[in-house]
């Protein structure tokens, strides 16, 4: 396989980990709706955002990338879990649709400040999804621990 095929095969990689982020937000929803507002609202710890301050983080994240990409949109404010949900998972489906199909050389341009290609750029977007999702899983763990019944042993 020569030079051209690899980096092709590495963009649809990226762009496959770029949609999957958005497929596990959508797949957090249901869960999400469980969780009470208080607890949603609340910090755990006073230097610790709030899950709702998570994902706030996650859609002014989103908004970056759409405008560094020359993409811009009306602001968006709510306080409601699902909203900010479908809002950040339609901005990643946004995304996707303002990068270059896989084949085309822009890919390999110099093209965003601070990054050496748009696929150095894209895939460092892909850390910071795992970084994000990572310390939403660890709030989210924490209010499984509040959700689940009082009185119930481990295993019941």
């Amino acid at each position: 396989m020569g030079g051209g095929n690899a980096a092709i095969l590495n963009v649809r990689h990226i762009l496959d980990q770029l949609d999957w982020f958005r497929d596990e937000l959508l797949a957090q929803e249901p869960f999400l709706a469980r969780i009470p507002d208080v607890q949603l609202s609340t910090p755990p710890l006073p230097d610790v955002p709030s899950l709702l301050e998570r994902y706030q983080h996650l859609l002014d994240r989103e908004s970056e990338y759409l405008a560094t990409l020359g993409v811009t949109g009306e602001p968006f404010a709510s306080d409601r879990i699902g909203d900010l949900v479908r809002v950040i998972a339609h901005l990643r489906a946004e995304l996707l649709k303002a990068l270059p199909s896989e084949g085309d050389p822009a890919w390999s341009a110099p093209d965003i400040p601070g990054h050496a290609s748009l696929a150095r750029w894209a895939f460092d977007i892909t850390l910071a999804d795992g970084d994000a999702l990572r310390q939403v899983a660890e709030r989210l763990h924490e209010s499984a621990l509040h959700l689940r019944h009082r009185g119930r042993s481990h295993g019941a």
